[in-house]
């Protein structure tokens, strides 16, 4: 993957912010982008404090986007689905 350009970083669009906390500490900003290329990027933030705002952010990722290549493509995460069961038997007693 090659550099975003100005214009491409500022096109491309936030998916998700998290805010990380290790032991109640922040730790860091993690941003989720749809980049303008196509590619949804992983982009994790560790200049700036716990209470940046949104201007800060996006000011971060676009300097990341247009001047490095170390970003990554998120790891696709299971899908995980919970159903009930056995509902008939809500109330039975287990002997």
């Amino acid at each position: 993957m090659g550099l975003f350009t100005e214009a491409q970083a500022n096109a491309s669009k936030i998916e998700k912010i998290t805010k990380v906390e290790v032991n109640g500490s922040f730790s860091s900003w993690k941003v989720q982008i749809s980049g303008s290329d196509g590619e949804v990027l992983m982009h994790r933030i560790r200049t700036l404090d716990g209470d940046a705002s949104i201007s800060d952010i996006k000011s971060e990722t676009i300097a990341h986007l247009t001047g490095s290549v170390n970003y990554s493509v998120p790891v696709t995460s299971p899908t995980v689905t919970v159903s009930e069961a056995f509902s008939s038997n809500v109330g039975d007693t287990l002997g």
